[in-house]
């Protein structure tokens, strides 16, 4: 047996109640009329009689109505020997698959008892509106703790990167997994752009439980629907296209350019000479001038010139008691894109914070925004299931499996109340 709230049982000391009232009860006798007491002369003198219980059970009685509550409170319990049961967990994403159900059936027919990967794991037929999003490790703790010991756990679902986030869970049931879908080692085409004649590809195969990233040229004959990079233009407005900065931002494009194997039209200007209508929704504008900035559409790159009255005046959200390197901000044009430094993008002054990844970054996002725009999320890549397995460990202690005393002892002291209020009334 165990408590799950032990420190109630201090108020055990109260049974000392009902035992004080009964020993310092006095019983009052009942007066007797007699003549004279001269027939009482030369008797003993009766001695001082010591304290003593009386009515051992009604004292009994009082003091466990007194304990049962206090018991009740520090709440009792015993864990619940259930069988071993076996749970088939099953991703929403993939219930309208033609493989996968039939891959559901066979498991049902084995005995096992068909839910979703979804919080609360409910059955198929009773779910609805569930977020396909899935957050395994989180969700395999969860039903540990719900099954008794000895269970097991079968997930059927398509192995893929976004699956496993956070620490590798320890759970107490044996988990197995079936996939469905795409296979473990499969590379897909995640963008396409074409630039001076020559096509790319990025490709992404996975990897170790990561994903391997490479572009690949070739011809652009049969490449329907690619990027075209050259009607990218890069545009970087600066108070003087001599200062240090501008030449910096510049020369980081140029690099993020030669590395994906394009030639966009990269220029600097001043502020004066800057034209907000020329800029195209698929164009970027890195803008390190100190002068006020128009609402843009594309991508828009500003540091800390830019001041905060100007980020929150096109449309951003800054956080100044958290002040990271650089966010990605809302601009206030639908459809456009803003990263905002909190340092300058110059070398010399020796305040830009990322300046060894800068370049690098500018290469990620360029080709995460302008080149490969519509490729899914890097955790849909698939995975061996090999990576998304728990460690083994010990039975998780559920409070769900353990048997509660607490309504058994309340209602046994209500009852024990009216008993001593019966016999309390009937004795003389």
């Amino acid at each position: 047996m165990g408590w799950l709230a032990p420190i109630w049982l201090v108020a055990l000391a109260a049974i000392g109640v009902p035992l004080y009232i009964h020993l310092r009860r006095r019983r009052i006798g009942r007066r007797i009329q007699v003549g004279s007491i001269r027939h009482l002369a030369g008797t003993a003198t009766p001695r001082r009689r010591r304290l003593q219980v009386r009515d051992p059970w009604l004292l009994a009685l009082r003091s466990l109505i007194v304990a049962l509550p206090a018991v009740a409170l520090a709440e009792p319990v015993l864990p619940r020997r259930d069988p071993p049961a076996r749970w088939v967990l099953a991703a929403p994403e993939i219930m309208n698959d033609a493989g996968a159900r039939a891959v559901l059936d066979s498991l049902r027919r084995g005995g096992a008892s068909v839910r979703l990967l979804a919080p609360g794991f409910p059955t198929p037929g009773a779910a609805t509106g569930i977020d396909s999003a899935l957050d395994l490790w989180a969700a395999l703790p969860a039903a540990d703790r719900e099954l008794p010991a000895g269970s097991r756990i079968t997930l059927v679902l398509r192995p893929r990167l976004g699956l496993a986030r956070g620490s590798r869970p320890e759970v107490g049931a044996a988990v197995d997994i079936r996939p469905v879908g795409r296979g473990d080692t499969s590379s897909a085409v995640e963008g396409t752009w074409t630039s001076r004649g020559i096509a790319s590809r990025l490709i992404e195969t996975p990897a170790g439980g990561g994903v391997r990233t490479a572009i690949r040229s070739g011809p652009a004959e049969g490449m329907a629907g690619a990027v075209d990079a050259d009607s990218i233009a890069v545009r970087v407005v600066a108070d003087s296209p001599d200062l240090p900065g501008a030449r910096y931002v510049e020369a980081a494009f140029r690099a993020a350019a030669e590395a994906t194997h394009t030639s966009p039209a990269i220029t600097t200007t001043s502020p004066a000479a800057f034209r907000p209508g020329d800029v195209g929704p698929g164009d970027w504008t890195v803008w390190v001038s100190a002068s006020s900035r128009p609402a843009l559409p594309g991508v828009v790159v500003t540091d800390e010139r830019a001041g905060a009255s100007a980020v929150n005046g096109a449309g951003g959200t800054t956080d100044q008691s958290v002040v990271p390197a650089v966010e990605e901000v809302t601009p206030a044009r639908p459809g456009s894109r803003e990263l905002h430094f909190r340092s300058r993008l110059d070398r010399t002054g020796g305040s830009l914070l990322l300046s060894p990844m800068f370049p690098e970054l500018i290469a990620q996002r360029w080709l995460d925004w302008s080149l490969a725009g519509g490729r899914p999320e890097l955790g849909r890549q698939a995975i061996s299931t090999a990576q998304l397995l728990p460690r083994r460990g010990p039975p998780a202690a559920s409070a769900g499996r353990l048997r509660s005393f607490r309504r058994l002892l309340l209602g046994l002291a209500a009852l024990l109340f009216l008993g001593e209020r019966w016999l309390a009334f009937r004795r003389p």
